[in-house]
């Protein structure tokens, strides 16, 4: 039912949304097996990543480039982490509720190579940066989104200096703003964490051998089932060619 109280009907549901929106909120816990629902609640699901998103004069140049062309930092991918010592800590900056006072940064610069992106003289870029606690140990989101921002840029300069004075307009998503946003459980991009424990035949949960879960009908196909997330389509692609076997199986009448 949507919030207007409109009622669809169907033998079989797709949802992309993430397994604990999908099975405890739309779904339920009531309607769910104990061991289900206790499964579901233990799925690492909290975003350690702060995306921020920017309108600007320029575009980031990195000094390591300088011989070699600067677009080759701006045409594709850049991510940095100059050692497992920096990501060590800035994770364990984020374990005590800190942001990363150092951050990760993975860095696109989307009107370097679309053109319609930005106004002649302008660009944009975005940064996944991270990490950042869901929860602050000390204040909000809302009270410290923009001090924290500006830090995390003040740190991006250091590796891009032509940052430094550059006009810049920026939208700060923080884990709470992405879950608030996008409806993604803990602001996490990916539906939970991409880790060991949490893949193959345990993504969703453990004992996972289908799309469907305890409820006939009702598929996961989005980044919350195997094989997670990374934009590639691969649980859409899997859910709806089982729910369409199962169909011409007549599985569902």
């Amino acid at each position: 039912m949507t919030n207007d109280g409109e009622e669809f009907h169907s033998r079989i549901v797709l949802s992309n949304a993430d397994p604990k929106r999908t099975y405890l909120k739309l779904v339920g816990s009531r309607y769910l097996p104990d061991e289900y629902v206790r499964d579901v609640e233990n799925i690492q699901i909290t975003s350690p990543v702060m995306k921020i998103n920017f309108a600007c004069d320029r575009l980031p140049e990195y000094p390591g480039l300088r011989t070699r062309g600067y677009e080759l930092g701006q045409t594709g991918g850049v991510t940095i982490g100059p050692s497992i010592e920096y990501l060590q800590r800035a994770y364990e900056d984020a374990r005590q509720g800190r942001p990363a006072d150092w951050p990760f940064f993975s860095i696109h610069a989307q009107s370097a190579v679309d053109r319609t992106l930005a106004p002649e003289g302008k660009q944009t870029f975005s940064i996944f940066t991270q990490f950042f606690p869901y929860e602050l140990a000390e204040g909000t989101w809302d009270e410290r989104r923009d001090e924290i921002a500006k830090h995390v840029l003040s740190r991006f300069a250091w590796f891009a200096p032509n940052m430094a004075d550059a006009e810049i307009t920026a939208q700060v998503l923080a884990p709470p703003d992405i879950e608030a946003r996008f409806g993604l459980t803990g602001g996490h991009i990916f539906q939970g964490e991409l880790v060991p424990e949490q893949a193959f035949d345990m993504r969703p949960v453990p004992g996972s051998q289908s799309y469907q879960g305890p409820i006939s009908g009702l598929f996961l196909c989005g980044s919350g089932a195997w094989p997670g997330g990374c934009v590639m389509g691969a649980p859409g692609h899997n859910a709806s060619h089982e729910a369409i076997d199962r169909l011409r199986a007549g599985e569902y009448g």
